[in-house]
């Protein structure tokens, strides 16, 4: 669910299911990407700011499995980002 909601940018369902549920805002997807590699990916703004807020400076640059950081996804999407 987290990482559907960063890619729509659905700040309210982040809190939502990381606040009721205690879902790990740094859980991985089949590909090892978290939450903020999705948000960064999609543009969804609001969405890295609340990210960027709940984690600690070195978990920024968490890799995935193609060993991308969340920074490398927002340039490669080729969107206009913040």
């Amino acid at each position: 669910m987290l990482h559907v909601a960063a890619q729509g940018d659905q700040p309210e369902v982040l809190i939502y299911f990381k606040e009721k549920y205690n879902m790990d805002i740094l859980e991985t997807d089949f590909n090892g990407s978290t939450p903020l590699h999705w948000a960064c990916f999609m543009s969804s703004e609001i969405c890295v700011d609340f990210i960027l807020n709940w984690i600690n400076s070195d978990e920024v640059n968490i890799k995935e499995a193609m060993g991308y950081t969340p920074l490398h996804l927002a340039v490669f999407s080729g969107k206009d980002y913040i």
